[in-house]
């Protein structure tokens, strides 16, 4: 039987009883373990992952192997580039990687939450940056006008806020945002950090929130190994009018999708979300997601 995350809550909350134990769990989000027999249970069959912890998911692959070699398929977040270059249209860029981290809120595994700008255009694409998330409408969803919404819960609000602080005490610039907006609800101003360097938390951890990170680089060839220093690779983007230097990006990031931005059309290469790093086990769309199911 086959349960999905609407329908997986329940049983997840009751007491293990695997005389009622399903055969197979898909599209299941999880932060943390709640009976951990209900997902990794010798009387499964496959397991498929969604949006969890990296630590969870190790746990869950060893004890899979532990109990019936079971097949598991997890999807543990993302780190992904968004890169400008220099001849990339300012506005058009800065539209891009704007969207590519802050729709819903920055809680999307393959949000573009380390953009990497070049250095000859760094400022200005701060500045306009800075001015396209003052202008973000945050408040009811369900008003019309209103881009940003609440965050999911309070531990995923507090730990957005935490990591906000960790930026600012590492050393990145605040440039706006950076706390709680209004005096009710999970909401978080739209914030954008300047002069990030690598080794930051903020560089190298999913935040899962409404937080940019803007990051100075020179060359492609440096651009390539920073982009790859991470422990995941789930996805990555360029925005440059130089299709060499694009498809060179693409080749060399180590990531399962890449979207090539040059003026006013997107391409995507490959189509086939095959997770590297430690994203993710499986392709997770075109026909490699139907065989985890049927083979």
């Amino acid at each position: 039987m086959y349960y999905t995350c609407t329908r997986v809550r329940n049983l997840l909350d009751a007491p293990p009883d695997m005389n009622q134990e399903p055969r197979c769990l898909q599209n299941l989000s999880l932060t943390s373990l709640v009976h951990p027999k209900r997902i990794i249970g010798p009387g499964l069959q496959r397991t498929s992952l969604a949006r969890i912890m990296f630590q969870v998911g190790r746990i869950i692959a060893e004890a899979a192997a532990k109990s019936n070699l079971k097949r598991v398929s997890l999807e543990l977040g993302g780190k992904s580039p968004v890169v400008v270059f220099s001849d990339a249209d300012l506005d058009l860029a800065v539209g891009v990687a704007h969207e590519a981290l802050f729709t819903n809120h920055g809680q999307i595994c393959v949000a573009g939450s380390r953009t990497f700008v070049q250095e000859d255009i760094y400022d200005k694409f701060v500045k306009k940056s800075v001015e396209k998330a003052n202008a973000r409408k945050v408040g009811d969803p369900f008003v019309s006008g209103v881009q940003q919404g609440p965050h999911v819960d309070e531990d995923m609000f507090n730990k957005v806020l935490g990591m906000i602080e960790i930026g600012k005490k590492e050393g990145a610039k605040l440039e706006c945002g950076g706390g709680k907006l209004g005096n009710e609800g999970y909401f978080i101003k739209p914030t954008v950090f300047s002069n990030v360097t690598d080794d930051m938390r903020i560089a190298r951890e999913e935040i899962f929130g409404p937080v940019q990170s803007i990051i100075k680089f020179k060359t492609l060839e440096e651009l390539i190994e920073r982009a790859n220093n991470t422990l995941y690779g789930l996805a990555a983007g360029i925005i440059t009018k130089d299709i060499d230097k694009a498809l060179a990006f693409a080749l060399s990031v180590e990531a399962g999708s890449v979207w090539l931005v040059s003026r006013s059309f997107v391409i995507t290469a490959p189509a086939s979300l095959l997770c590297c790093a430690g994203s993710s086990l499986h392709r997770l769309t075109e026909p490699h997601l139907f065989y985890f199911y049927i083979y």
